[in-house]
């Protein structure tokens, strides 16, 4: 990681905390291994206010949506603890700056997930999915 992406992560957790307007910062990203520098930055900044990490997400996991944002595929973020909500889950508008929901769908693991060459198919998941 290097000096910049960690100033960045680091702007950018701050802009987060603040609950500023949002910044796209992209043109100061050399490539995607410098995006995810600093969303690890800003995600060791953020984490322990928030619960720790819980997980991760999978965003534009289709290939429309990372051919639209000229992305080689996929991309992950963090997930905050203190903002998962099990169902039934009650919300109250005014602890957001600005209100929307995007409804997440997520496999909480029972057991952890051994590296294996050739990766897992996902018909083996099954065993390590406790929910």
């Amino acid at each position: 990681m290097t000096d910049a992406t960690q100033a960045l992560g680091a702007r950018i957790a701050a802009d987060i905390a603040a609950r500023a307007d949002f910044d796209d910062c992209g043109a100061a990203l050399a490539d995607i291994g410098a995006a995810y520098d600093a969303q690890d930055a800003a995600r060791a900044i953020l984490a322990p206010a928030r619960g720790g990490l819980a997980g991760r997400k999978i965003a534009w996991n289709g290939p429309g949506q990372a051919d639209a944002l000229g992305l080689p595929g996929p991309a992950i973020a963090p997930v905050y603890a203190a903002l998962v909500h099990a169902a039934p889950a009650r919300l109250t508008a005014a602890d957001w700056s600005t209100f929307f929901f995007e409804p997440e769908i997520a496999a909480v693991l029972g057991a952890d997930i051994p590296p294996r060459d050739g990766g897992w198919a996902p018909a083996d998941m099954a065993p390590f999915i406790a929910r």
